[in-house]
């Protein structure tokens, strides 16, 4: 049994914030399809089964993370990408194994768009997207793992 946090955990620890930041154009992500200035220009804006929202600053995609981890690795679409799709399926599963991330279920938002959403829920807590299936996609981290670019900032 491994007493510490693999190459590839500690980089995706590392590079959560960098990734939701960054990542313009990936399956998923909902940056691309409005306007400069509107809400879903956001870091976090993502598509969820037609749901178009902003996550919450302290909630994740790893859909992000994988896309952003492979062109920083400088990996096209090949059977390398399929190896180092599996790697990152492993090294999520582990981290939520050792609680150090939280997989969500009910995904706290910041925004939704009124026409599109069919999993979107306003409960008295917030609002939340309902995810389903087994894929690990959204997930919540405490903070003394996650990287912030910015220590001071309020997350």
């Amino acid at each position: 049994m491994s007493r510490g946090l693999g190459k590839l955990q500690r980089e995706i620890l590392a590079t959560l914030w960098e990734a939701k930041q960054e990542m313009w154009s990936y399956h998923g992500c909902a940056r691309l399809e409005y306007p400069v200035g509107h809400m879903c220009n956001m870091a976090g804006a993502v598509i969820y089964k037609g749901n178009r929202v902003v996550l919450e600053n302290d909630v994740f995609d790893l859909f992000a993370s994988s896309r952003f981890l492979l062109e920083r690795h400088g990996i096209r679409w090949s059977w390398r990408s399929e190896a180092f799709k599996a790697a990152f399926s492993r090294a999520v599963k582990s981290l939520v194994a050792r609680g150090i991330f939280q997989k969500l279920a009910l995904v706290p938002v910041q925004w939704f768009d009124p026409q599109q959403r069919s999993l979107v829920y306003e409960l008295s807590d917030g609002t939340f997207l309902a995810t389903t299936g087994r894929k690990t996609r959204f997930v919540h981290g405490p903070k003394s793992y996650i990287i912030h670019p910015d220590p001071h900032a309020e997350f």
